[in-house]
């Protein structure tokens, strides 16, 4: 008896195919807040009825102790970079609290003023 092997085309596909059987689709939610002091109520309210998994947010214009403060209902606060010269803006993700995830460390690649970038792996 012999076994016949799939080509390597087919064994792509199928673990694409495996890969992407998921029941409920991811969903990201970014805004391009200016400011997040005093409107967490209104952002929930925004996302209300079908929060996003992921919820990102850029020039949030706080930094890491005042962004440890901040309470999402359901989220933890999963990776941020803040400016420690000049004005301050950043980036942050919230990630749903049922989710896995690790800190991916981008920081090196951040330049103040010019690009600032955080990640996380789900």
């Amino acid at each position: 008896m012999t076994t016949k092997v799939p080509s390597q085309a087919n064994q792509s596909k199928i673990k694409l195919s495996y890969q992407m059987n998921v029941s409920v689709p991811l969903t990201v939610y970014h805004q391009n807040i200016r400011g997040m002091r005093g409107i967490v109520n209104e952002l929930l309210s925004q996302l209300y009825p079908t929060f996003s998994h992921i919820l990102c947010f850029s020039e949030h214009h706080m930094n890491h102790l005042e962004l440890e403060q901040i309470s999402l209902d359901s989220y933890k606060s999963g990776v941020s970079y803040c400016r420690t010269l000049y004005e301050k803006r950043g980036v942050c993700i919230f990630v749903q609290e049922s989710l896995r995830y690790e800190s991916i460390d981008l920081e090196k690649y951040c330049m103040g003023k010019y690009f600032e970038v955080c990640a996380t792996k789900i």
